[in-house]
This record gives structure tokens, sequence and C-alpha cells, in this order.
């Protein structure tokens, strides 16, 4: 969105006379003449006029500079954004299915009423079953557990849906209610992972799904009555559950009802994800899966809006009706004679020819600009008849689309079958138009960013915000080559990275280094060589002699000191301040010794050890760690007892 220079406001001329005013009594109090006739007066005038103008243009220049510099940088306004919410719909009793059209409107049921209704319109067409998603269970190993109540407590309860440790053939059995049989056709389930504890995940707009690589491999299967078959997965914006998203499978008569693990008492269609390839940094924690659900923004639809008619002229400009414009959604149209033909929007005419049919958009007003016949074509006109038309666009957004769970279920109009729809979930993602001051801190930041990775923290820092994963750690090692580690290569430099994930030693699964590596590709100088790799561990462990006070309870005591010796030596919450272990930070004697003297209970210490990777390390002496190099806290043996006096 283009910037526009403010208006500030600055002091007026009657501000700084009056102010020059106040000032008399203090240093000319014998000057009581202030009537305008008096010459003190009209040089007061005259150089509150002069400081006026002098004031403005001063108090222009840096904003001014500013605005003009990330101007030139390409960066701008961002235009409001709508909100998206997921709405679930449900049929009338004994309605096999029904399709929901793309384009569905569904509004906010207000209480007071408002001056504009505030609608959001489906993004996709959805097949809606006449049932319902009745069992969850979970297989792990060759045991079954039930999470159908778990699955319908929104936000509140999660449940690892592969076991805790998402080992191979585990698998997610899901049970549905149909009474009729299966139809053919597309069913849609979305998955609404748990990560309310996770950092965000990193997000690029200019890195495409197909450079995010899957941590782990699954496979969907359906139970024909007698075994498992392969289920036709369309399309799956899980990612193999490594984010919330949805399955998209075609449906197929051939599923037969049966009962499978603990399920016994009703027979359900069944499908089941099972996993062939582990691989998962997290193992996936399922909030809850909705069956009938379907994505929806706060937008409108506008179709065949006349603009009017070109008159040859350079840079011609039209107003859509409406502002607020949705990225993307703009197809526009002219008539030069010879029907309508499309035109393509770009963002500025730099690089346009005298004969591409180009124009640009102001999304925040809707101002649609023509070229100049040099830079971009001149759309002919076309006597007698209006010929600039969008044909279709999306206008909306702003932060009160973001509206509370069970609010969006006014339908627009009927649907056949439809009995009610509505988001189980808040609406969230709307956002004003961003404003000037917001625009001057994300400035140099997107500075930063938009640029090549040269140094060792830009690497880092890309290497972290890498899309569609989270990263919490990056460790950049310039001039390290992992085939050449005792030597300096040029141009090399390797980036280690730390995903989140439990235990305490988190380490990166294939495809979340492809995916680093291949986000890191696209921003390294073309001289550079980059690799990305897994942290190494150097196990340390500490055996200690420890006497405990009289009122201490020597078996808890000991439990506590192995806990805070493995959250100091953890990636993520250890070293002194906290932030993490740091990479090839070595191991004081003296900490050691703190940190026992500091948990309550402790009396006194009679003697500690430090092993490292199981060899002794000398008595008293820093314990060194490569620079490559993070920490696994071992199995600390503590030998905790009260000293008894003879």
């Amino acid at each position: 969105m283009p910037l526009k220079t403010p208006n500030l406001d600055d002091r007026t001329f009657e501000d700084i006379k009056q102010e020059a005013l106040k000032l008399i009594p203090r240093y000319a109090p014998g000057w009581t003449d202030w009537n305008e006739s008096d010459p003190g007066i009209t040089l007061i005038e005259l150089f509150a006029w002069m400081t006026e103008m002098i004031l403005f243009r001063l108090n222009q220049v840096p904003d001014k500079n500013y605005i003009e510099f990330l101007k030139l940088m390409g960066i701008e306004l961002k235009p409001a954004e709508p909100a998206s919410v997921d709405l679930t719909f449900t049929l009338t009793m004994g309605a096999a299915t029904a399709v929901i059209p793309k384009g569905t409107r569904v509004g906010l049921a207000e209480e007071g009423g408002g001056d504009k209704p505030i609608i959001f319109e489906t993004d996709e067409p959805l097949v809606v079953l006449g049932g319902e998603l009745k069992e969850i269970q979970s297989l792990n190993g060759s045991s079954f557990n039930i999470y159908t109540e778990a699955n319908s407590v929104t936000g509140k309860e999660w449940y690892y849906g592969f076991g805790r440790n998402a080992l191979k053939d585990n698998a997610l059995y899901l049970g549905i209610l149909l009474d009729t049989e299966f139809p053919s056709k597309e069913v849609k389930l979305t998955f609404y992972l748990y990560t309310e504890d996770l950092i965000s995940k990193g997000s690029h707009c200019d890195t495409n799904e197909s450079s995010i690589f899957s941590s782990a491999r699954v496979v969907w299967e359906f139970w024909n009555g007698s075994s498992w078959r392969a289920l036709e997965v369309i399309k799956d914006t899980t990612r193999s559950f490594s984010q919330s998203g949805s399955v998209y499978f075609k449906g197929t008569p051939l599923m037969q009802r049966s009962s499978q693990g603990l399920i016994t008492e009703e027979d359900l269609y069944w499908i089941r994800c099972r996993i062939v390839e582990p691989g998962y940094e997290i193992p996936p924690r399922i909030d809850s899966i909705l069956l009938n659900t379907v994505t929806a923004r706060n937008v409108n639809t506008v179709k065949g809006e006349i603009l009017g008619s070109s008159d040859g002229k350079p840079d011609q400009q039209f107003i859509l009706r409406n502002n607020f414009i949705i990225e993307g959604s703009l197809i526009l149209q002219a008539d030069e004679g010879s029907g309508w033909q499309t035109w393509e929007e770009v963002d500025n005419f730099h690089a346009s020819g005298r004969d591409d049919a180009h124009y640009t958009l102001n999304r925040l007003t809707g101002e649609i600009t023509f070229g100049n016949g040099t830079n971009g074509r001149i759309p002919l006109p076309h006597p007698g008849k209006n010929n600039i038309m969008a044909l279709r666009y999306l206008y909306g957004g702003g932060k009160q689309g973001n509206a509370g769970a069970d609010s969006i279920t006014e339908l627009q109009s009927s649907l056949a079958y439809v009995e009610k729809v509505t988001n189980k979930r808040p609406a969230a993602g709307g956002r004003d138009e961003e404003t000037l001051d917001e625009v001057k801190t994300r400035g140099p930041m997107e500075l930063k960013t938009r640029h090549r990775a040269v140094t060792g923290e830009d690497f880092e820092f890309l290497a972290m915000e890498t899309p569609g994963i989270r990263i919490r750690r990056a460790k950049a090692l310039p001039l390290f080559h992992p085939d050449y580690p005792n030597c300096r290569v040029p141009g090399v430099i390797s980036i280690i990275i730390v995903p989140e994930g439990p235990g305490p030693n988190p380490l990166p699964a294939e495809g979340t280094i492809k995916t680093v590596c291949s986000h890191l590709n696209k921003h390294r100088l073309l001289t550079s060589e980059v690799y990305v790799l897994p942290p190494l561990y150097t196990e340390i462990k500490i055996k200690a002699e420890i006497i405990a006070g009289d009122d201490a309870n020597a078996a808890a005591l000991s439990l506590k000191l192995s806990e805070n010796l493995a959250r100091f030596f953890h990636p993520f919450t250890g070293g002194r301040d906290l932030k993490g272990w740091p990479f090839g930070g070595d191991i004081y004697y003296s900490d050691m010794y703190k940190i026992v003297l500091d948990t309550p209970g402790v009396e006194r210490i009679e003697k500690i050890l430090i092993y490292k990777d199981g060899e002794e390390q000398d008595k008293c002496e820093n314990v060194e760690i490569p620079g490559n190099s993070l920490i696994l806290s071992g199995e600390h043996e503590l030998d905790v007892y009260y000293y008894r006096r003879e």
C-alpha cells in the first residue's frame, strides 16, 4: 500500500505569538501596551510568522526523509486483512449428504445490530455428511486409548494422536457414524494441533509450500470388512500432522461398518492414519478433530462492476466502489473492440512495455491506474460503451471480524438439507490497516530480513524464521565444513539448528534440515556454501555425596537436585542466563557447587565429580565443551544422606 507523507500538527502562527506574549512579563515587565499598533507586537508577529515557516519545514524533514527512504526500499503500509474462521455445518435428520458451494455467505449473529453486517464467505466447496465423527482412538504399540471425550473439549484438553513417542505403525483411528452407504465423494477432516506452549513457526511470504518437508511419513487407510486398504488422499495440508490443517480424501462404497480396537458397541465406518516413517521432533498433540468443516473469510464478493470508459489518455485512473481489496482477488477486463480481455496486475510499471496490458491497484483506496503508453499499455476507447469492468473482486477485512466461538450462525440464503452452521472456534487474523507508527517500527526489521544472508547473525535469524517449522535455536559456524572439521574453509558456513521439542536433547528430523537448507539457499550469497547440521551433545553426569539438613527429605532432595542440574544443562532453559546452555559453553566447577548449595535442604557437600561422555574429569577443574556441542544431562548419581555426629 503506498505510503503518504503525513500532515504533522505543528504549532501555528497564533500559538507562537501567544507563547511570546506570555514571556513579556518575565523579561520586560515595563512593557504594558500589547495592542497590535505597538511596534514591539508587530515584531513579535513577524518573528512568529517566520518561526512557523521554519518549524513547518524542520518538522517535515525527518519523517519525509524516513518515509521516502521506505518507499525507495519497497516498504509500504499493509492494508487491512480479513479474519478467518472454520464453519461446521449440520444436516437435517435423514439427509445423507449436501454440497456447500464456494462463496456461501454466513453472517455474525449480532445482538445489538450494527451499521453493516459482518459476513463470512466460504473459500471452497464442501461435501457435508449426514453423520458424525463418533469415536476416536489411538493405537500405541499393542494398546488402544480412547480420546472421544477429550476431542469434544475444544481448547482445554489435548491428547497424543500416535502416543507419546509416535513410533512406527502407531495409528490414529477415526470412526464415522453414517446410516447410509459411504458416498464416493470428497470428504474433509479438519485437525487442530495443540501448540500453545510452543514457539511460533517462522513465516516468510516468499517461500513456497513445496520447500517445506515433512518430518515423518504417514499413510491413510480404510477398513473394507476384512482388511485395511489404502485410502485415496487428495490433499493433506497438515503435512503429516506437522501442523494444523485438513485432510481431503475420496470416499468409497468399499468401506464396511465394523468395530475396531476398544469400540465394540456400534458399527462404524473406520479410517486410520498410520506412521510408516517416524521422525517427529514433537509427537503430534491433537486438540480436536472436526468433520463437515470449511474455512471462511470475512470478505464480500463483487461481480461485474462497471468502472467507466477509457478516454485514451495516459495514466488513467478508475476507482472501485469498495476499498480494502483482498490481494490477488481482482479480475479486471477491458473491451477494446474485440471483446472483454483480462489485464494483469503489477506492482509498478518499471518493467512494463508499451504493449503490456498491465495495471496497478491501491488495495487501500480501490484506485486502479493504467500505463502511459511507454510503460504499460493505454486501454483503447470504445465509443458509446463503458469498456472497463471489474469482473470480480473481494473486499473486506479489519479486526471487527475476530468474532467469538459459536457467534457466526446466520446463513444468508437457504441451503437444501442444512439445519444449522456455527463456528466452534473463534475467528482470528482480522487486522486493521497498518498505521504510520507501526510501519516505522516494522521498517528496520524488514530491511534486516529482506536482504541476502551475509553475516553469521543473518543466517541464524533466517534459520529460526524458516517457514512451517519451529526452530528454537540456531548457531552459525563460519568457515566450518562438516567434512573437514579441523580446517577453516573459505566461503563455507555451517548452521546448527535445534528444533522445538521435548526431552533433554532435541534433534532435527531430516525433513526439518532439508526445509531450513532450502530456505537459507534462497538468501545466501552466490559465493557462499551453506550446510545445515544437527547439534552434537556432550553427555555430562554428576556424581556427588551431599549431606542433607536434619529437617530435609533425602529422597525428595535427591530428586530436586537432579531436576536443577537437568534444567541448568538444558539447551533451552540452561546456562547462567536461563536462556539455554551456550554452544561450546565450558562447565565451571564452581557452578556445580553453587547449584547444589543453593538447593534448600542441603547442609554441605562432601564430594563432587564430573563425568564427560563417561570419563571422569580432573577434580576441581573446569570441563571444556566443543564449540559445536550442547550438553546432554545424564543420569546423575547423587548420594544424599544425613550427617550423624558420633
